[in-house]
């Protein structure tokens, strides 16, 4: 791999850092444009927030999207009781049991941001009182305050977003754990990519694209395809790792540590969204990261989606493909990746790039 260790941990650490939940991407978007500043030509947000880093290419040349969503999964503030506790609604897809006893941060309109902890768990000494049923609306968060009042002088409002505070960490050498690298370390490997293609020539437009509410729908994605009405894209996204050595009936086995995994078919039955991968571009990106001299792997998966559902479907369809990047833990509170697959993933996107501007699988 060519690309500094040091420098992909510094990005995710700076990144995952950020809380931006789905419909507040905005701090996101601005570290985005900052780094592609320079190695791509404008940087500009669309209505809804997508971030879209535009390397202009010929007018003959083709269109090339690159999506990688900003937003994390996260909360709002949806009510206060008569104690003074906060409710609140989830945002994007979460497992009520992972976030009892987790301390929240509620980010206010004019009060900055106030923090909580979560009063759902019972003291082990009350054994026969735990609830392992829990949902989301059975929970509370503790501000401190004994009344509506006291919770409304700090600044707290309805609709206000929550995030669960989490510290980002090196896990030995290689393992990156954060609260948001679904999909932040999608974002490092696009802006790592397209420092790789620094100072070369390309005849393609390439459209780097940070999109928005991709947790709640894949909603940023469908608008933004539709403006810029690609001949070829790919979904830069996280995707589920191994944790036990067993046969998922769902998944094929992906390990963190042996490259970013070139996406064949995802589909979740409960949405119907998904997407079934051109051969020609499967193809393309399995060539690209034997050019590039990276490992790799190849999944299908069920119960997953990703921009690329979306973005197949737009105007009178587009090539779309996608590159993963192994991930645990996901959708809790917190995520591990190895960073010599968020390397290994950039590496291949851009020689896939380069690829397609060459017309080598085209």
């Amino acid at each position: 791999m060519n690309i500094d260790i040091d420098k992909i941990v510094r990005l995710l650490s700076e990144f995952d850092a950020i809380n931006s939940i789905s419909g507040y991407e905005k701090p996101v978007a601005a570290c985005l444009s900052e780094k592609m500043n320079g190695i791509t030509d404008e940087q500009y947000t669309d209505t809804l927030g997508n971030c879209v880093c535009l390397r202009r290419g010929n007018e003959s040349g083709k269109k090339i999207m690159i999506s990688a969503h900003m937003d994390e999964i996260g909360f709002l503030v949806c009510d206060i009781t008569s104690e003074g506790y906060v409710t609140m609604l989830p945002v994007g897809m979460h497992n009520p049991a992972m976030v009892v006893n987790q301390t929240f941060s509620i980010h206010t309109r004019n009060n900055g941001t106030i923090y909580g902890v979560l009063a759902g768990g019972k003291p082990v000494h009350y054994a026969k009182e735990q609830n392992t049923n829990t949902s989301i609306g059975d929970l509370r968060i503790d501000v401190g305050c004994t009344c509506p009042e006291e919770v409304r002088l700090l600044g707290i409002r309805v609709g206000d977003p929550m995030n669960i505070e989490k510290q980002s960490r090196m896990l030995g050498k290689y393992v990156f754990s954060g609260k948001a690298v679904d999909n932040r370390s999608g974002i490092v490997a696009m802006i790592l990519a397209m420092e790789l293609l620094r100072g070369e020539k390309l005849h393609s437009s390439i459209y780097c694209c940070g999109t928005v509410q991709e947790e709640i729908g894949i909603k940023g994605a469908r608008v933004l395809s539709r403006q810029i009405q690609p001949d070829i894209a790919l979904a830069i996204d996280v995707g589920f790792a191994v944790e036990k050595d067993d046969v998922n009936p769902n998944s094929t086995r992906c390990y963190m540590g042996k490259g970013a995994s070139i996406q064949m078919y995802d589909w979740n039955p409960s949405t119907f969204l998904g997407n079934i991968v051109p051969k020609l571009i499967s193809d393309a990106l399995v060539d690209a990261a034997k050019k590039a001299g990276v490992m790799y792997q190849e999944h299908v998966n069920l119960n997953g989606g990703t921009d690329a559902a979306e973005i197949s479907l737009s105007n009178r369809g587009v090539l779309t493909g996608g590159i993963s990047i192994p991930e645990r833990y996901i959708h809790t509170t917190v995520g591990t990746v190895d960073v010599r697959d968020v390397g290994s993933a950039a590496e291949m996107l851009a020689q896939f790039i380069r690829d397609m501007d060459n017309g080598d699988s085209t």
